[in-house]
C-alpha cells in the first residue's frame, strides 16, 4: 500500500487577524472618503442655491429700478423679494447703487453688487448672521465674536465682552450679530503668530461708541526676540460717533520682530472710567 501525503493546511480556513484589520481600515477610508464627498456635494448645493438665488433678486431689483424712475427699493420686500426659512436677505441700496446678502443656513454668506458681481461673505456694514466666522482670515480671528457665551469676554480675545448686535446699549445698525465691548485700555483678538520683517498684514474693521470722549484703534502688537513689544495701528478713530465705521491699515513688520497678535485700544490715561467702544467684523490678514 502506498504512502497517501496529508497536506496540514485546512481547506475553507478564516480570515487571519491582520486580513481582518486590513479590511477594516479599508472600509473606514472609504466611508471618510464618501462622507466628504457628500459634505462636499452638499456644499456645492448651498452655494448654487444662494448664487441662484442672488441673481433672481437682483433681476427683481434691476426691474424696479427700470420701472421707477431710475430709483431702487428702499427695501427688497418693495422689489418682490422675501426671506423665507431657506434663504434670508439683508439689503442697502443708495441713488448709486445696492447690495445685497443671502444667508443659507450651514452655508458662507454670499453678496451681490449693482454691477452683478457675487462675492464671498457679507455685504460692507451688513451682518452675516451668527454663524458667521470669516474663513479667509490669515490667522483664525473671532472678527465677528461668534464663538463664547454672551456676556462674557469672547474667546479670542482678551478685553471685549460678546453681546448681541441688537442688544441694549449697543450703537444701532451693528454689521455683525455680535460686536465686543471694550471698556479696558488693551484688547488682544488673535494669539500670537509668527512673523518676519518687511512682511505686511492689513486689519480691518467695524467700530462705534455711544458716547466715549476717547478714541479707538485696531491694529497689531509686534514682538521682537527678545520679548519686547511694538504696538503700532494706523486706524485710529476719534470719538464721538453713534454710527458704526469701518476703519482699516497695512501694517509692514519692523526690523527685529519675530511674532505679533491682533490689538485694538482705547486711547486714553484712563479708559475704563470712559464709555464703551464696540467693534466688530475685524479681519486680518497677511498682504
Amino acid at each position: 500500500m502506498g504512502i497517501v501525503k496529508i497536506n496540514n493546511r485546512r481547506l475553507g480556513s478564516g480570515f487571519t487577524i491582520v486580513e481582518l484589520l486590513i479590511v477594516i481600515v479599508v472600509i473606514a477610508i472609504l466611508a471618510a472618503i464618501s462622507i466628504v464627498a457628500y459634505n462636499g456635494i452638499q456644499q456645492r448645493a448651498r452655494t448654487v442655491a444662494v448664487k441662484s438665488a442672488l441673481s433672481q433678486a437682483a433681476k427683481k431689483v434691476q426691474l424696479y429700478h427700470a420701472g421707477n424712475s431710475s430709483v431702487y427699493p428702499t427695501a427688497l420686500a418693495d422689489a418682490g423679494v422675501i426671506s423665507d426659512t431657506t434663504i434670508s436677505y439683508t439689503y442697502t441700496s443708495d441713488t448709486d447703487g445696492y447690495c445685497i446678502t443671502a444667508l443659507y443656513k450651514g452655508a458662507l454668506p454670499t453678496n451681490i453688487r449693482t454691477n452683478g458681481t457675487v462675492s464671498d461673505g457679507p455685504c460692507d456694514g451688513q451682518s452675516g448672521g451668527s454663524e458667521y466666522c470669516p474663513t479667509n482670515s490669515f490667522v483664525p480671528t473671532n472678527g465677528y465674536f461668534c464663538d463664547g457665551a454672551e456676556g462674557t469676554v469672547a474667546t479670542l480675545n482678551t478685553g471685549a465682552i460678546k453681546l448681541a448686535g441688537n442688544a441694549a446699549g449697543v450703537p444701532a445698525g451693528a454689521p455683525g450679530a455680535y460686536v465686543g465691548r471694550q471698556a479696558s485700555r488693551d484688547n488682544y483678538y488673535t494669539n500670537s503668530f509668527t512673523v518676519a520683517p518687511g512682511e505686511v498684514y492689513c486689519v480691518e474693521g467695524w467700530v462705534a461708541t455711544t458716547d466715549a470722549i476717547i478714541g479707538h484703534a485696531i491694529g497689531l502688537q509686534f514682538t521682537n526676540s527678545s520679548g519686547v513689544n511694538s504696538w503700532h495701528n494706523g486706524t485710529s478713530y476719534t470719538a464721538p460717533t453713534s454710527s458704526w465705521k469701518k476703519i482699516s491699515a497695512c501694517l509692514t513688520v519692523p526690523a527685529g520682530m519675530v511674532s505679533a497678535r491682533g490689538w485694538s485700544q482705547n486711547n486714553g490715561n484712563n479708559p475704563e472710567a470712559q464709555a464703551y467702544w464696540y467693534q466688530t467684523a475685524i479681519r486680518l490678514w497677511k498682504q
